[in-house]
């Protein structure tokens, strides 16, 4: 699957289409798989990986959303993941689990009841005390 949708990316490229990112981490995971079958080094395909794309590859953006998602797979701060079970933007609990999956130091993430996309304005005190007990600090 992640080899098709590399070759997919890769033919639209030669389309002269610009990968949105989805379509680029599928190309350079497939680019990457590849090398290690073919035996390369990690020092050699870390280095190659950064050959394959350019930001004139790419839709606006792209590079920005995989700057960020590393910078979270390496995140060493207390992180609170809260989403509302009724978020008409991004649905409880799918939105959060990758936040979890990503984030190093994020525990379970926290389900506002009720709330609709913006939690603090809806449910601050619940979100503040959230923050509170997850961190260490109980609420009186």
């Amino acid at each position: 699957m992640i080899y098709t949708a590399g070759q997919l990316a890769a033919d639209r490229m030669k389309r002269g289409l610009k990968l949105n990112h989805p379509e680029a981490v599928a190309y350079l995971t497939a680019a990457v798989l590849e090398g290690i079958r073919d035996g390369k080094s990690v020092s050699e395909l870390m280095t190659y990986g950064t050959t394959l794309l350019s930001h004139k590859d790419v839709m606006p953006g792209v590079p920005e959303m995989i700057e960020t998602r590393d910078a979270l797979g390496s995140w060493d701060k207390p992180v609170l993941v809260a989403f509302s079970d009724t978020d008409p933007v991004f649905p409880f609990p799918r939105a959060g689990e990758r936040f979890t999956e990503l984030i190093p130091t994020a525990g379970e993430q926290v389900r506002v009841e009720g709330a609709a996309h913006f939690l603090q304005e809806d449910r601050g005190r619940e979100i503040a005390d959230a923050m509170l007990t997850g961190f260490g600090h109980p609420v009186a």
